[in-house]
Formats: structure tokens, sequence, C-alpha cells
């Protein structure tokens, strides 16, 4: 019987995935990320009613999941707020209602890290200058003097 040889390479995934049941009770229990790109109205419409209309989205929603300074954990969505939205509208209108949403976790980005997933994930995305505007905000310096101003 040959013997198995042991892989000289092994890769992985950077995220682990899961499923999460959420409710009107924990959906604000994912954050948005500030690095979120604009959120489109006509975009969360479609999601919105499509899930009013029984359909589900299939898409998973990719989280940085953070460690806070009092040791919790808070989720941040990074790559999904379209569909976070959509499911925040949806319950408000169906309180009762049970959404299992595929989710890739994510632990710890680094704000870079973060923006360099996103882009990664969103390659078949349009994107325009203000989405990259968005993520980046917090590091152009003439962003932050019109913003005060």
């Amino acid at each position: 019987m040959p013997q198995l040889q042991e892989a000289t390479l092994v890769l992985r995934p950077k995220y682990k995935q899961e499923t999460k049941k959420l409710t009107s009770r924990n959906v604000d229990s994912i954050k948005e990320s500030p690095y979120q790109r604009k959120i489109r109205t006509g975009t969360t419409k479609s999601i919105h009613e499509g899930l009013l209309g029984g359909k589900h989205f299939e898409e998973q929603i990719s989280v940085n999941r953070v460690t806070l300074p009092d040791g919790s954990t808070e989720d941040r969505v990074f790559n999904g707020g379209h569909r976070l939205v959509s499911l925040r509208k949806f319950f408000a209108n169906k309180p009762d209602a049970v959404v299992y949403v595929n989710m890739n976790v994510y632990d710890n980005l680094s704000p870079d890290e973060e923006r360099a997933e996103y882009t990664l994930l969103s390659k078949g995305n349009k994107q325009n200058t203000n989405d990259v505007v968005q993520a980046y905000k917090n590091e152009i310096p003439i962003y932050k003097i019109f913003q005060d101003g």
C-alpha cells in the first residue's frame, strides 16, 4: 500500500465561516465598519424587497471581529453593508422573522488589512471615487479640514 506524503503547502482562508441567526433583537449587534462605502438606497431597496418577498440574498457578509479594550468582541461588517441595512429595514417590518446569514469572520484586522480585504472581495463590484474616499477618509488630511470646517 502506498504511503501518503505529507503536504508541503497547506492553504487556508484568512477567515472562519459562521452561520448567524439574525432577528430583530440581535441584528444591531453587527456594527458598520468606519470604512464602509456609501450605502446606495437603490441597492438596499432591491435587497429589502427581495427579503419581503421571501428571497434570501445568499451572499456571505464579511465581518472583522474586533477585541475591545474590555475584552469583549464586536463584529463590524466591512463587506455586506447594503445587506445589513436591508436586514434592519426588513426586521422593522417583520419583527418576528428570522434570517440565517453566512458570515466570513476575520479576527482583529487592522484598518489597512480590512480595506485590503474589502478591495479583494469587491473586485467584481464597480467602485467610484466616493467609495475610495470613504474607505480612506481618516488618512486624507484635506478631508478632515473640510469635515471640521
